[in-house]
């Protein structure tokens, strides 16, 4: 009898203790159910504050739009477009520094695509900050390894900085073939030819 009364306590215990993990995985599945409905939230609000900064923009009501965008990644911190966006605009007003942070906390948000770094090569680029305007086109190029426009623009890096001259023969000649636009095709061929001048024909892959 003592033996039935010590083993239903202990499964008694077994159950309540049970009970309570379980009560604390419902808590837990019910406390990141709220944190995802809230991201989802967020994110809406942003998309809609995005979608009227662009159409202020389209407007030429530049401030009002880089206001929306401020709202917008206020709202969301990890709203990419945004960031992007409020990056382009205030380059836009010539408000570097400003573009640089913003295009900078795009990256953050999304280190493994490319618009970020690309952006910051257009950026630096701009400044005139060429070595810097390299890396960042560098680093887009290795996760986009075949976009034209980050071909394009590195290869006119290296060339502006004057070095890495057959790094930048490389490129012009990958873009070649994929390039229809009249007067990029005519600066791609341009290039080539004032390239192997400058570096003589030997320095160069024919």
């Amino acid at each position: 009898m003592i033996n039935r009364w010590v083993t239903s306590f202990v499964l008694l215990g077994v159950l309540m203790t049970l009970c309570g993990c379980q009560s604390t995985q419902t808590q837990a599945q019910q406390a990141l159910t709220r944190q995802l409905q809230a991201r989802q939230k967020a994110q809406r609000q942003a998309d809609a504050l995005y979608g009227q900064a662009i159409k202020k923009h389209e407007e030429s009501k530049f401030e009002e739009a880089l206001d929306l965008l401020q709202k917008a990644v206020q709202t969301d911190t990890k709203h990419l477009k945004s960031w992007l966006a409020l990056g382009a605009f205030e380059m836009e007003q010539k408000d570097y520094a400003e573009a640089e942070k913003a295009f900078r906390e795009a990256y953050e948000v999304a280190p493994n695509r490319h618009e970020a770094q690309y952006n910051l090569g257009v950026l630096y680029e701009t400044v005139l900050h060429y070595d810097q305007a390299v890396k960042a086109y560098e680093t887009a190029l290795n996760v986009a390894p075949n976009d034209l426009h980050i071909i394009e623009n590195l290869a006119r890096t290296y060339i502006k900085a004057d070095h890495d001259l057959p790094k930048a023969y490389e490129l012009l000649q990958k873009a070649k073939p994929r390039e229809f636009r009249e007067d990029w095709r005519k600066w791609l061929y341009e290039q080539i030819r004032a390239l192997k001048q400058r570096t003589g024909n030997g320095d160069l892959p024919a």
